[in-house]
């Protein structure tokens, strides 16, 4: 009787702590970034968790990130012949299981970007904000793909920038 009782609080335990969150990875190839004049720092507080899934008003899981942004636009820019600063502010995400109608993701990123341009300082802010319903099945990966697109969108806008 103590083994059956030991092993049912053993498994009510693991389920009550298990991450009932979702992880996102963008898997990209971080290895052979060339040498850049472009210096990227992610400012966030939290590099981990950048958003929650909420369920009736309340948080019911959060959603984590974990690759590495300087290095993922280090990546994307370092075909860059300008010298300039990038500063990662925000990525934010909110889902919300509880809409069944409309949308129910929201994301937004915000980035700062600093350069010269005929012997001028310029600075840019980038911020973006996007939102789409996603359906529940399959949401996570719903989500890794929604995050991918709107980091991809603000490395597109600081290449814009940077090239004109």
């Amino acid at each position: 009787m103590k083994k059956i009782f030991f092993i049912f609080t053993l498994f009510i335990f693991l389920v009550g702590c298990a991450n009932r969150g979702i992880n996102i990875y963008i898997n990209d190839q971080f290895s052979s970034i060339k040498n850049s004049l472009v210096h990227i720092v992610d400012q966030r507080k939290n590099k981990n968790i950048i958003g929650y899934i909420y369920k009736n008003g309340k948080i019911e899981a959060d959603i984590t990130f974990s690759t590495d942004l300087e290095k993922y636009f280090a990546k994307k820019l370092e075909n860059i012949d300008k010298k300039a600063d990038i500063y990662i502010k925000k990525l934010s995400l909110i889902y919300n299981k509880s809409k069944l109608t409309g949308e129910n993701l929201e994301g937004s990123i915000l980035i700062k970007v600093e350069f010269e341009k005929d012997g001028v300082k310029k600075v840019r802010i980038i911020d973006l904000k996007e939102s789409r319903w996603i359906a529940p099945i399959n949401s996570a990966k719903s989500i890794e793909d929604f995050t991918k697109k709107l980091i991809d969108e603000a490395v597109v806008q600081v290449y814009k920038i940077l090239k004109s």
